[in-house]
């Protein structure tokens, strides 16, 4: 039981014998199954993308019993290369986690536990104005 405790899983499961957990990979493809449909192409992409390189954290792990220590380590790895990076898995993993908590696939997870702006860097709003050349052109009638 405690090596179960260790490893995040249930340590009930050496007495009843369930394996039946939610992993963040079942979290991530519940989210893009039932909500990617409805957001624009480019969002679509961006999360298909986000999945595709972050499905292999966190494996065979129940996502509810990953403690907020673990997930801030694997946001500073992140952070390390591209602190940006860090912040927009954050918002994104919270964005599916609240979904999947709305649909009562998950009570909760201990990311709920960390700020956003401890999670790598926010995005920094450009200085950049258009020029009449760069706007859009309008047609008014």
């Amino acid at each position: 039981m405690l090596e179960l405790r260790e490893e995040g899983r249930n340590p009930e499961i050496a007495l009843t014998g369930e394996t039946d957990f939610v992993t963040l990979k079942n979290c991530v493809d519940y989210w893009l199954e039932n909500k990617g449909p409805q957001l624009k192409p480019g969002a679509r992409q961006l999360y298909h993308s986000f999945a595709d390189n972050y499905y292999h954290i966190f494996q065979d792990v129940d996502v509810e019993r990953i403690p907020a220590r673990e997930w801030m380590k694997w946001f500073d790895e992140i952070a390390k290369k591209n602190p940006k990076t860090a912040n927009s898995a954050f918002s994104k993993l919270r964005t599916c986690f609240n979904y999947c908590k709305s649909k009562f696939m998950i009570d909760g997870t201990h990311l709920e536990k960390i700020r956003q702006q401890d999670a790598g860097a926010a995005p920094v709003a450009d200085d950049r104005v258009l020029s009449l050349p760069d706007s859009p052109k309008f047609v008014l009638r």
